[in-house]
């Protein structure tokens, strides 16, 4: 056996006559003490048992259920690590602090605690997150991370940086300064979620600041751009082609982000004139009344569900909207901003927009710089 466990008396005896109650426990050559409540007389104390005293069956309970405690910490890191040479084994054994872990294995073992508690979307995020990591370095241990190691894998984020200075390239892949903040504010939360667990200490990373977000201008389609690929699809013989296209469609004029989408169901949603959705990102409720083009779409989609993959919508979309002409670059997100170009140009209010959208007024303020018909038409009135 590595280790082993037993109550004792301290030698010190009070002026009652009792002496203190401990647990000692040696592991690997090393003795460690936790004391107990407990002071007992001699006589009361024999061979690890308490004797001849009248609550001798209480104390033995919590005795025992204090050791069962103890050695329960020292199995449950052992189980992370074979060698706590490098540990404070004492506060271990109190349950002050747990064995250092490394990230790496964090993170899959958060993701399975909170199964069912986060969405999909947050589920993959920590996933991406993990493979970054894992990337970087196989083995991170929290005793590790720090300020600087932060600063040094958001560096890693950043290798080779591209001449758009918003833009950074990492292999074959090139990652927008806003998906290195994501990356690190996760990593962040995942970081304070592991400081709550006590495996490491908040104090070595709450000091790193996250690199601020850049507001870029979102791409969006025009309302007859809209028409044009409804009406172009209406006739396409590619029932593939068709779904995907509808159903971006059902963004451009809903603003339903790709998960509301992938969730969709018409005899669930579509009451009363209007589509009532929680949306999946931030649970907040959002109606959009149901108008003329809007209903066009529900037309044609509400006996066909999506069954598309992500990676085919967007596939697919992008293939239709070139063979008509529409050569900007498309993505599925897109279908949202045009749908809050949309509603800013036809003289919502940003708030009205942020409300069909169940997003912020921040996030409308950008689309509304964008529109502006009153400063551009005041602008051609005074210069032409």
């Amino acid at each position: 056996m590595r280790y082993t466990i037993k109550p004792e008396l301290y030698t010190h005896i009070d002026k009652n006559g009792l002496s203190g109650l401990f647990i000692r426990i040696i592991y690997k050559r090393q003795s460690f003490k936790i004391p107990t409540s407990f002071k007992l007389l001699a006589s009361q104390f024999d061979k690890g048992k308490i004797v001849k005293h009248p609550n001798a069956k209480n104390i033995s309970f919590l005795l025992a259920k204090q050791i069962n405690e103890i050695e329960n910490r020292l199995l449950e890191a052992l189980k992370i690590s074979s060698d706590l040479e490098n540990e404070n084994i004492l506060e271990i054994l109190k349950g002050e602090k747990k064995v250092t872990s490394s990230l790496n294995d964090f993170i899959p073992k958060i993701i399975e605690q909170l199964e069912g508690k986060i969405s999909s979307a947050t589920k993959a995020t920590y996933n991406t997150l993990l493979k970054d990591i894992n990337l970087y370095k196989s083995i991170i241990h929290f005793n590790d991370v720090s300020v600087s190691w932060l600063n040094y894998f958001e560096s890693y984020l950043r290798t080779k940086v591209s001449v758009n200075t918003t833009t950074i390239d990492n292999g074959n892949k090139k990652l927008h300064v806003n998906t290195i903040n994501k990356k690190m504010k996760t990593l962040k939360t995942l970081l304070n979620r592991a400081s709550e667990q006590g495996y490491i200490e908040k104090k070595n990373f709450e000091k790193y600041r996250i690199p601020k977000l850049v507001n870029s201008i979102p791409e969006f389609i025009s309302e007859s751009e809209m028409n044009e690929l409804f009406l172009f699809s209406k006739n396409m013989k590619r029932p593939g082609h068709q779904l995907a296209v509808y159903y971006f469609l059902l963004s451009c004029y809903a603003g339903f982000r790709i998960s509301d989408l992938k969730k969709f169901n018409y005899k669930e949603m579509v009451q009363n004139d209007a589509i009532l959705i929680r949306a999946k990102k931030n649970g907040s409720i959002v109606s959009i009344p149901i108008y003329n083009k809007l209903n066009e779409i529900l037309e044609e989609i509400k006996d066909k569900p999506l069954y598309l993959s992500e990676q085919k919508i967007r596939e697919y979309v992008k293939e239709v909207a070139q063979f008509i002409g529409i050569s900007r670059k498309i993505k599925i997100h897109t279908a949202r901003h045009s749908f809050a170009m949309m509603m800013i140009n036809r003289g919502l209010s940003m708030d009205d927009v942020a409300e069909l959208l169940g997003d912020s007024t921040r996030v409308a303020k950008v689309y509304a710089r964008i529109s502006n018909s009153r400063l551009k038409k005041e602008i051609l009135e005074k210069m032409n």
